[in-house]
C-alpha cells in the first residue's frame, strides 16, 4: 500500500471539481490500464530483476507497473491530476505531427492514433514494446484503429527526422546524454518544426530539484539552463507543479 498524505488529498478535490471527456475512462483503475499494467508486470517478472533497494533505488520507472496496479483512490487522483495537466498542455498547442517517447495506454492516446488530423510517431524503446504487447491489445481499446509510425533514437540523433514534428512529448530522462553532454537536447529541438513545442515532463527528478538546499548542484540544473538559453528556443516555461514541467517553443525561423 502506498503512503497517503495531505499532498495527495488535494488531488481528490481537484478530480471531483474537474470535468473532461477522459476523467472516468482513463483513471488508473480503468480496465485498459489495469490490463496493460498486469501484462507488463508479469512480463517483467520473467526477467528476474534485482529488486533490492541498492539496485533499483527510487527510480519510478522500475516500479511503474506496481505503482498503477490496484491504486489507492488518493494515489489514483494524484496521478490523474498529472495526466489531466499533460493533456491540457497538448490541447493548447494544437499540433498535427507528434513525436512521443513514452507510450502509455489511454483512451485519449487511442483517439490520437485513430484521428485523421494527427500523425503520431513513437520512439522505439522499452515503453513502446510493452505498449504494443499489452496496451493496444487490451479489450478496452479494441474499437480504435491504431495508426502510428516508429523511429529509432538514432534517427533523432543523426538528424534523419529534423523539422518533422510540431509537438514532441518527452521525459527529462529521454534528454540525458552520457558524460553530461547536451546532444540529445539539441537533437530533439532539431526535430521540431519552426514554431513547434516540446513538453518535458518530470523536470525535477521526482521533486528533488525543488527541495535541494543548493539546486545548482542538481544533476538536471545544467540541462534545464541549457534548454532555457538555447539559441533556437523562443520561449521556455518551467512550471514548478509537482514533479516539474517544461514547455519549450522553437523559434519560427
Amino acid at each position: 500500500m502506498w503512503k497517503v498524505s495531505k499532498l495527495y488529498r488535494k488531488n481528490v478535490a481537484a478530480k471531483e471539481l474537474s470535468r473532461d471527456p477522459y476523467t472516468d475512462k482513463d483513471m488508473l483503475s480503468s480496465a485498459g490500464i489495469q490490463d496493460w499494467a498486469a501484462g507488463a508486470r508479469d512480463y517483467m517478472e520473467t526477467m528476474n530483476q534485482d529488486k533490492r533497494a541498492i539496485a533499483m533505488g527510487g527510480d519510478p520507472y522500475l516500479h511503474l507497473w506496481h505503482m498503477v496496479e490496484k491504486p489507492h483512490p488518493e494515489w489514483e487522483s494524484y496521478l490523474w491530476t498529472l495526466w489531466s495537466f499533460r493533456q491540457l498542455l497538448h490541447k493548447l498547442t494544437n499540433y498535427s505531427d507528434m513525436l512521443m517517447c513514452n507510450a502509455y495506454p489511454s483512451h485519449w492516446l487511442m483517439e490520437q492514433l485513430d484521428s485523421d488530423s494527427v500523425d503520431v510517431t513513437f520512439v522505439n524503446n522499452w515503453d513502446l514494446n510493452l505498449f504494443e504487447k499489452y496496451g493496444i491489445t487490451a479489450d478496452a481499446y479494441s474499437a480504435y484503429t491504431k495508426n502510428y509510425s516508429v523511429v529509432d533514437m538514432s534517427d533523432i540523433t543523426d538528424g534523419t527526422v529534423n523539422e518533422s514534428y510540431d509537438f514532441i512529448d518527452v521525459e527529462m530522462l529521454n534528454l540525458s546524454s552520457a558524460g553530461g553532454r547536451f546532444d540529445h537536447i539539441d537533437a530533439f529541438i532539431d526535430a521540431l518544426k519552426p514554431g513547434g513545442h516540446m513538453l518535458v515532463m518530470n523536470a525535477s527528478q521526482g521533486k528533488s530539484l525543488y527541495i535541494k538546499s543548493r539546486f545548482h548542484l542538481h544533476s538536471f540544473t545544467d540541462m534545464l539552463r541549457y534548454m532555457k538559453d538555447h539559441t533556437d528556443i523562443e520561449r521556455c516555461d518551467h512550471i514548478a507543479l509537482d514533479t516539474g514541467w517544461v514547455l519549450l517553443q522553437k523559434k519560427a525561423s
